[in-house]
């Protein structure tokens, strides 16, 4: 009979436990069992090579008004409301204090924003919507800048691992129905984002071969022979492509005009998706390799052809961007102002962070931490750090230490 696995915190942490020291073990390999076993006491000791886990509850943010009495255009208002009634996107039905603040004063203010807050607070949904709603704007009010092609939102992570999660969100947001369709507003086709890193095929000119090999085989694998009920479950969890797959493969991988979502370099590179996510790392290459200019050609003439079309740049765990590697990541924003031909003020700026204090000094240093980040001057107007503000529970006390 086989065993059923018990999937908790705890079965985790053992898990994670032993494979580390079944690595370590094999790494070092010692034939003395007197030694063996004095090791496996060192390693199975905490404070070796493992702490105790400690569980923290998510705590409650104080909620924030409804979208429809935000001060924000009515596009935003009613793609968000659209939004949040399908539990797919992740949108919340009413949006916390700081996430209504976030939305306020980037849609409705025109503010620079610095977001930080604890984990599990929606400090995604705080840039995502915003940029959700720009979008609406922009289809709404203006229909022929829309028209064009180019880059409206650069989200930009340290590593492939955020970039992959941040992927699986703007799946279910604007790979949903309803949404897509309203967000598409002129258009032919639909918004679209692409995740642009090391790990998407394929480098180099575009090749009938290479498309068969490393697109139609991994595709044919990876989704279209799975049975229909895998499928339903991966579309929920963000891990299923916002694309028609069998028209990809059937048109000679070309983008469908209901796709949402863009899967190799050439697609983004021959018509650039409005949401761009990469790494740092990738967009160094970006910037100094012919084969990826037309992303950033395209984009300098959307924002030319309109002087209220603004690039839009989330920098998210921004407090990752410190010491020597904050320096080069600075300079490589300043290239990327200076590529598109933009001053300073075209490039919008939206960055989150773990909080890191609540003095005033602290706040301070944050919100100049972003303006070097950044490249904002600081004889404009500075960041707003938006902090989230904890729902207190009546009745609630510390727990004892009987009760912990």
């Amino acid at each position: 009979m086989n065993e059923i696995k018990m999937y908790s915190a705890r079965a985790v942490f053992e898990g994670m436990k032993r494979k580390l020291q079944q690595y370590l073990e094999a790494q070092y390999h010692i034939w003395d069992e007197s030694l063996i076993a004095d090791r496996a006491r060192l390693l199975e000791k905490e404070g070796g090579i493992f702490q105790e886990p400690r569980l923290e509850a998510t705590p409650f943010y104080m909620p924030g008004k409804p979208y429809g009495e935000l001060r924000v255009p009515d596009a935003a208002k009613k793609i968000l409301n659209i939004a949040c009634a399908h539990t797919i996107t992740g949108i919340p039905e009413k949006p916390y204090q700081h996430q209504a603040e976030s939305l306020e004063s980037f849609l409705g203010d025109d503010r620079e924003i610095i977001v930080a807050t604890g984990t599990g607070s929606g400090k995604t949904e705080s840039f995502l919507m915003p940029i959700l709603g720009a979008m609406a704007i922009e289809a709404d009010s203006r229909p022929q800048s829309w028209l064009q092609p180019g880059c409206r939102a650069l989200l930009l992570y340290p590593m492939n691992a955020l970039v992959n999660d941040q992927i699986s969100r703007l799946r279910r947001i604007l790979g949903q129905e309803e949404v897509a369709r309203l967000l598409q507003g002129a258009r032919d086709h639909r918004a679209t984002f692409g995740m642009y890193t090391s790990r998407t095929p394929y480098p180099g000119e575009e090749d009938a071969k290479k498309n068969e090999i490393r697109l139609g085989s991994f595709i044919k694998k990876a989704f279209i022979d799975l049975p229909p009920e895998a499928e339903e479950r991966l579309r929920k969890e963000g891990k299923w492509p916002a694309k028609d797959l069998k028209h990809y493969l059937s048109s000679s991988f070309e983008t469908g005009p209901t796709d949402a979502e863009m899967l190799s370099r050439q697609e983004m590179q021959d018509r650039c998706p409005d949401l761009l996510v990469t790494n740092y790392s990738m967009l160094e290459y970006m910037l100094l390799r012919p084969i990826e200019a037309s992303i950033f050609d395209q984009t300098a003439a959307w924002l030319e052809s309109d002087k209220k079309n603004k690039f839009i740049v989330v920098l998210d765990e921004a407090h990752m961007y410190r010491g020597s590697g904050g320096a080069e990541v600075a300079y490589l924003l300043r290239r990327l102002h200076a590529r598109l031909g933009v001053p300073r003020d075209r490039v919008r700026y939206i960055l989150t962070s773990a909080s890191l204090g609540s003095s005033p000094e602290a706040k301070s240093r944050m919100k100049s931490f972003a303006a070097d980040l950044s490249g904002h001057e600081h004889t404009s107007r500075e960041f707003l750090l938006i902090t989230g503000e904890r729902q207190r529970k009546a009745g609630e006390r510390t727990a004892t230490p009987s009760e912990a």
